[in-house]
């Protein structure tokens, strides 16, 4: 997956994608969530979310998100 290209992205190619996302993807996707670009970081907590639906791929993560819950930036939450 070319992470320059999640913004492009619309709903469907987003449900699409997720499917074929790779760990390595699924590692990059969470650090973006961290990223300044709010477009990008949508893009990426949607094609987790989409991810999410039907693999528990991103289950390991769980520590990492839940993290951001306590965080004082909205966006993060």
């Amino acid at each position: 997956m070319e992470i320059k290209n999640i913004n492009s992205n619309n709903k469907q190619q987003i449900e699409e994608t997720s499917h074929t996302l790779s760990t390595q993807d699924i590692e990059e996707l969470i650090s973006i969530l961290d990223s300044k670009d709010d477009q990008l970081r949508y893009r990426a907590f949607l094609l987790l979310e989409s991810r999410s639906n039907y693999n528990n791929a991103c289950y390991k993560y769980f520590d990492t998100l839940s993290s951001k819950l306590d965080s004082d930036n909205s966006y993060q939450r």
